[in-house]
């Protein structure tokens, strides 16, 4: 079965050099924006991947405890700038299953407002099988 390789890096990964991960067959890179805040690491990994001539596109953390769906969105939109990546936007939506934003209701409230902001920038949503299927499958509105 023939597949094609990418990371994923956030600010657990302190420096890269973009080179080798290519040398090593990697072609393409998803990168962390944010998750109630910028990912420290964000426009360090961003634009050295870009230099490197590596294939990018951001992720965010989605996570219910703290700000609105609609505030994580700008959040993340409003950190790429002018420079959205050369693929579709991620939004990882796995852990939190608690907090005044917390269900599917808000993740749909997330993905509309970036929608809006993109003008319907192509999006992925990451999660796990049974995240989705206990979380999100058995709503009628989804």
């Amino acid at each position: 079965m023939d597949f094609v390789k990418g990371i994923d890096v956030a600010r657990y990964e302190p420096s890269i050099d973009w080179y080798k991960v290519q040398q090593a067959g990697y072609k393409f890179a998803f990168i962390k924006v944010s998750q109630n805040s910028n990912d420290p690491k964000f426009l360090t990994h961003w634009k050295n991947a870009k230099h490197a001539g590596m294939p990018r596109g951001g992720y965010h953390f989605y996570d219910p405890r703290f700000n609105s769906p609609q505030y994580q969105a700008e959040l993340f939109f409003t950190s790429l700038g002018n420079d959205l990546g050369e693929l579709p936007f991620v939004v990882d939506i796995e852990l939190y299953t608690s907090g005044p934003y917390y269900g599917s209701r808000y993740w749909y409230d997330y993905i509309e407002r970036l929608n809006y902001l993109s003008g319907n920038h192509p999006l992925i949503i990451y999660t796990a099988y049974h995240y989705w299927n206990d979380n999100v499958y058995k709503v009628p509105s989804v």
